[in-house]
């Protein structure tokens, strides 16, 4: 460049309006330090199911775990809408419980399941119940519905170490809740 040279293109992905360079970030750090706004560049744009169009750079941590939970947890398209967490590490400790539910289950019933069953299963018969139930008790905070799930099962297990929801499990946590001896 210093002889008056053009540099060989770089390498991007372009993903709605973001680029990620693969090939050329040395490229693009001379060229931003010589104030030269065009570079050359190969794209490969890549199409999502998603709409990139309408995510912003700081949502595509949570997009990628969102996705990660889905294929784990491969739910029906209107159960999916249900399910909607603000933060990234909460899809990875949903997918846990409910992999472990479904483990309970398949033990319970002893045959294999595939995830889809499991999935479906799950939704049906432990979140839409649960979720009512939390409801019902006033224990849905100001979170999502998920988000609810999420935390007050896991103040259920570490409070009274079960995997049940009933009356007294959800007396409990609100008990707890109220003394604070349970932070949501």
């Amino acid at each position: 460049m210093r002889r008056g040279e053009s540099m060989p293109p770089i390498s991007v992905y372009r993903l709605g309006r973001f680029h990620f360079v693969e090939d050329g970030h040395h490229r693009v750090s001379v060229a931003r330090q010589l104030k030269i706004d065009r570079i050359d560049a190969r794209v490969t744009e890549i199409r999502t199911a998603v709409d990139p169009g309408s995510i912003r750079l700081s949502e595509l941590a949570l997009k990628s775990h969102e996705r990660l939970f889905f294929e784990r947890v491969p739910l029906a398209r209107e159960a999916r809408a249900r399910i909607e967490l603000r933060e990234d590490q909460m899809y990875a400790a949903l997918a846990e419980s409910v992999e472990d539910w479904g483990f309970r289950v398949m033990q319970k019933h002893g045959e294999l399941m595939t995830r889809s069953r499991i999935a479906e299963l799950w939704f049906d018969d432990e979140y839409e119940p649960v979720v009512e139930m939390l409801r019902e008790a006033d224990l849905l905070g100001n979170g999502t519905e998920t988000e609810a799930y999420v935390v007050i099962g896991g103040l259920r297990y570490m409070l009274l170490r079960t995997h049940d929801w009933d009356e007294s499990v959800i007396e409990s946590i609100r008990t707890a809740l109220a003394e604070g001896t349970a932070d949501r």
